[in-house]
C-alpha cells in the first residue's frame, strides 16, 4: 500500500488509547516515512466533506483493515 501523501510504504498496525486502559484498540496504515495514519473512520470522516464520496485508494484501504 502506498502512502496517498508521500507515496511511500503503508504498514497494518494496532493503534491502543494507553489513556482508556488499553482497552480501546483498532487497526489502521500508518505510513513508515511520514507517519499518516488512517483507518475506515478517518477516510469514512474524509469521505463525507467531498462530494465524490470515498475514493478508489480509500476503498482499498478500508478493505484492508480489518478489526
Amino acid at each position: 500500500m502506498k502512502c496517498p501523501k508521500c507515496e511511500n510504504l503503508m504498514v497494518v498496525e494496532r493503534f491502543t488509547d494507553h489513556q482508556q486502559s488499553g482497552k480501546f484498540s483498532f487497526m489502521g496504515w500508518r505510513c513508515i516515512s511520514c507517519g499518516l495514519i488512517l483507518d475506515p473512520q478517518i477516510l469514512l470522516n474524509r469521505s463525507q466533506n467531498k462530494p465524490e464520496g470515498i475514493s478508489k485508494p480509500a476503498r482499498k484501504i478500508m478493505a484492508g483493515v480489518k478489526d
